[in-house]
């Protein structure tokens, strides 16, 4: 036999057992028992009013308020006159969860709400209502998500009139602070060279950009750094030259890194270059103090060539123009630079030499 208990305190069971189950006729005493047998004389009693020949259909008021919720086994028994007790007959009750019953219809005194982990009737976080209010059908309010972490969460929602209402369960997803907003990247030929350009609306402990260059789309390597501007929250505009590409088409992207090291790549920026001879240049002394020397390639002669000292994040810092007509020998000035690594970039129309060197 497989019963359902409906109720929270009492509940009817209409006990029906094969005659071969049972004692004697002329029973004095019943008891009965879930799930484990205390012993015998020890389960609940049942009242007996005057003997009875048998058990079928006898009625019996069984109280199920401390059992929980799920399937459990009920156990009866029962003892005749000559203090016998039968074969113990047994059934599987399944109790059944019992929502809190709909709010009545009416003026709602208190509304609460709370995220994840019920906290129990009356203990989650007010919501401050109208007086009079009935429904909250288009009602608003502000639920603090301070303190909730990224991710998948559900908010549960409920009213009080005369009772609880149902518990309302709404899914949302809250995200991590991006430290940095980036609200532009671009990337534009400037003769042989990629100028690449973004800036920021908001800056949260913004440590710099990485410019990150590919050939493929997929492989990507740092060619310079750019510094952030740390906390910021006016616009602000940054610039990287890559005075090297290479030849074919090139993938640009840059990678935000926080100071706490941390980091976020942009979206990918793209430019096409059909290259140009790359030479390398031998400069003397390396390291330098003063001055650096290098000799012309033969392939410069003749043409106007810029030359060009780059620091790490590929920004010109110091440019000449030249026009040699026969080799020579050029002797340019760097005192006045900082410590670090430089590059040096001859450029003409159809040519291009690089080196670098330590100062």
């Amino acid at each position: 036999m497989f019963t359902y208990i409906k109720k929270y305190l009492v509940a009817l069971l209409m006990v029906v057992v094969s005659g071969a189950a049972t004692a004697q006729p002329n029973i004095t005493a019943i008891e009965y028992f879930f799930d484990t047998d205390p012993g015998i004389n020890l389960g609940t009693p049942v009242a007996v009013n005057a003997p009875a020949p048998e058990l079928v259909n006898v009625p019996i008021s069984i109280d199920v308020s401390t059992l929980s919720t799920g399937m459990h086994t009920f156990y009866i028994r029962t003892k005749n006159a000559n203090n016998r007790w039968s074969l113990t007959n047994w059934s599987k009750v399944y109790k059944e969860f019992l929502y809190p019953a709909p709010a009545a219809a009416g003026v709602i005194r208190q509304l609460e709400y709370f995220i994840d982990i019920d906290p129990g009737f009356g203990n989650a976080t007010p919501v401050t209502i109208t007086a009079g209010q009935t429904e909250i059908a288009d009602f608003s309010f502000t639920v603090n998500l301070s303190g909730v972490p990224a991710g998948n969460h559900r908010l549960y929602i409920r009213t009080l009139g005369d009772n609880w209402g149902l518990t309302n369960v709404v899914l949302f997803m809250t995200n991590t602070v991006i430290p940095v907003r980036l609200i532009s990247f671009s990337a534009k030929k400037e003769s042989a060279n990629a100028l690449l350009s973004w800036q920021t609306a908001d800056e949260q402990n913004n440590d710099g950009f990485d410019v990150e260059r590919s050939t493929n789309g997929i492989d990507f390597v740092k060619i310079g750094h750019v510094n952030g501007k740390g906390n910021s929250t006016t616009l602000q505009e940054y610039r990287f030259t890559d005075m090297l590409p290479g030849k074919g088409i090139i993938y640009y992207r840059l990678r935000q890194i926080d100071l706490n090291g941390s980091s976020t790549l942009s979206e990918i920026r793209t430019l096409e270059f059909s290259g140009r001879p790359a030479f390398s240049l031998t400069l003397y002394p390396n390291p330098a103090t003063n001055f650096i020397q290098l000799q012309l390639p033969e392939k410069f002669y003749g043409q106007p060539a810029a030359i060009s000292i780059c620091d790490a994040s590929g920004k010109v810092v110091k440019q000449w123009t030249v026009n040699s007509t026969q080799p020579s020998v050029l002797m340019l000035p760097v005192a006045e630079l900082p410590a670090g690594v430089w590059q040096l970039l001859i450029i003409t129309k159809d040519n291009m030499a690089s080196g670098s060197f330590i100062k």
